[in-house]
């Protein structure tokens, strides 16, 4: 497993933890168990527990430390479930399990998971692929639909990816 693959896992794992109206998640490993070989309780010796935020060796950030803060920075106490309406397409296709998708993972982009959180009174939505974390996707056009019932409208809207924290400028908006 990687550091990449582990973060995606990491993120999936707490904001579904917020979709589904969890009050309190919590992560077990704060660093890795890399210093002797792992004992399960039959006696089997495995290969050391990697699934830490920190390094073990050295206790250096790993992107799932990085990951984490990024959602633990947006999903603070300011932010609530929300149901707001939303419906996500990509690559042409409705999220519709009843519609083919016409990508070449047909069955990796059947359906994203959504979420709807308002942050301050401002409209917040999540979206995710379920395909395996390990795979690695080319980029595709993303629509978001949504009937703006939150207390504030967004004028600029902005797409921020959990992973790297990165920020994105929207670029194309139809406000309706």
């Amino acid at each position: 497993i990687t550091e990449t693959t582990q973060a995606k896992w990491a993120i999936r794992r707490l904001v579904m933890d917020q979709r589904n109206g969890v009050e309190m998640s919590s992560y077990f490993h704060c660093a890795d168990l890399d210093k002797a070989t792992y004992y399960q309780s039959f006696g089997k010796p495995l290969k050391p527990v990697m699934m830490g935020l920190l390094n073990g060796a050295d206790y250096s950030p790993k992107e799932s430390y990085h990951a984490m803060r990024n959602v633990c920075n947006l999903f603070d106490e300011d932010t609530k479930l929300a149901h707001l309406f939303h419906v996500v397409h990509y690559n042409g296709q409705f999220t519709d399990h009843k519609k083919p998708c016409d990508s070449k993972f047909a069955m990796d982009y059947a359906v994203a998971i959504t979420g709807s959180f308002e942050r301050k009174g401002y409209p917040l939505y999540t979206y995710w692929v379920p395909n395996l974390p390990v795979k690695t996707y080319d980029a595709m056009r993303i629509e978001l639909m949504v009937d703006p019932t939150s207390q504030k409208s967004i004028d600029e809207p902005v797409l921020i990816d959990l992973l790297t924290g990165k920020v994105y400028e929207i670029t194309e908006f139809i406000e309706q």
